[in-house]
């Protein structure tokens, strides 16, 4: 072990104003291990100090820190490492570690292996790198953390507080607690996951999906997907981007926007509702009856709207529009479109360019189709 000050000379410089720092240096070597245990050499018992801890995630501690800022170096195989107090910066190296950095604003690198980290109180910074790596987060909501995870599938727990999390290559998981604050997460290649139960915080998050088939749960307040088949529900908006994507809500909930983007999508449960490109199937679900608005985009679409006052339209292709009743308005837009309103009293019937076939017509309706079909 070692003394850090600023400065240099014998480690005894002051700063302005008379004041130094110092930092804890512990190394944990072959043979040495700096914490607690019969026959153990203890980073306390060097500077006459008590240990912080003696147990992290369960565990026996095999190096811990101290109550002042620490900067812990751990060996290259599976160490047990708690930071304790203060402003610590601990490096696990390789090997399957258990680290605990503590109260205090600290800096944790988990090095190569599959670590378990948990960041403690306060501002963190966590780097998981290499290895199938779980990360928790505080409980204090004062605090924040920034998480990278890098190679492997990880597991990404959030506590109270704002986060920001960002997942390397690999089937990373992500989860917001009941009690978590606002996160704003990016993960990137593989198949994830992100999940969590609906929070103030969730609807205050930001979440943006990298390439795979991924899984979004959380009543985010924005949820962006990316190229690969996304399945994204209960967010307030939603935008799918490339693959066929999967986006809805079971919730009866207004100013929610969906839009599936390219690819042959499903969406149902928003008030506006855009499938955009391919062949998409758009139903507003269990929304409010207060009416939705629905664009099919280009592609051979399937469009339903709700009980209430709806606005359809096709785009180019060859769509199928149905208005389930109300006041609604129906366009077909360029193709071979099929409007039936199901009902109700429609004011428009529109299919636009093409050999359109309008059903069910009847009341004061504007129609324009080549083919209509009365109501019985």
């Amino acid at each position: 072990m070692r003394d850090e000050h600023e400065g240099r000379g014998q480690g005894r410089t002051p700063t302005d104003g008379g004041r130094r720092r110092r930092r804890r240096w512990l190394a944990a070597v072959a043979g040495l291990v700096l914490g607690a245990g019969a026959g153990l050499v203890t980073a306390g018992a060097a500077y006459g100090a008590p240990q912080e801890a003696s147990t992290c995630l369960g565990l026996p501690v095999t190096v811990s820190g101290t109550a002042g800022d620490d900067v812990i170096y751990a060996t290259t195989g599976p160490d047990v490492i708690a930071g304790g107090a203060g402003d610590d910066r601990i490096y696990g190296y390789a090997g399957d570690d258990v680290i605990c950095g503590g109260p205090g604003d600290d800096v944790v690198s988990g090095g190569p292996g599959d670590d378990r980290i948990d960041t403690g109180l306060g501002r963190d910074f966590v780097q998981g790198e290499d290895g199938d790596d779980i990360v928790t987060t505080g409980d204090s909501g004062e605090g924040s953390v920034t998480a990278l995870t890098g190679n492997g599938d990880d597991s990404v727990q959030l506590g109270k507080g704002s986060s920001r999390v960002r997942t390397g290559p690999g089937d990373d998981h992500v989860t917001m607690s009941s009690h978590a604050g606002q996160a704003f997460i990016d993960t990137k290649e593989g198949d994830d996951v992100v999940d969590g139960i609906a929070t103030p915080g969730a609807a205050a998050s930001r979440v943006r999906l990298g390439d795979g088939n991924d899984l979004s749960t959380l009543r985010a307040g924005l949820v962006l997907g990316n190229a690969g088949d996304d399945r994204i529900f209960f967010a307030l908006t939603a935008q799918g981007d490339d693959g066929d994507d999967t986006i809805g809500s079971i919730r009866r909930q207004t100013g929610v926007r969906y839009d599936g983007g390219d690819g042959d999508d499903t969406l149902y449960g928003a008030q506006t509702l855009d499938g955009g490109p391919g062949d998409d199937l758009v139903h507003p679900g269990l929304v409010a009856v207060a009416g939705v608005a629905v664009e099919g985009g280009p592609g051979d679409d399937v469009l339903y709207g709700t009980r209430g006052p709806d606005v359809l339209h096709g785009g180019p292709g060859d769509d199928t529009l149905y208005g389930n009743g109300g006041t609604d308005r129906l366009y077909g837009d360029a193709g071979s479109d099929r409007l039936n309103p199901k009902g109700g009293d429609p004011t428009t019937l529109d299919g636009g360019p093409g050999r359109d076939l309008c059903h069910d017509v009847g009341g004061p309706t504007f129609v324009s189709c080549e083919v209509v079909y009365p109501r019985a």
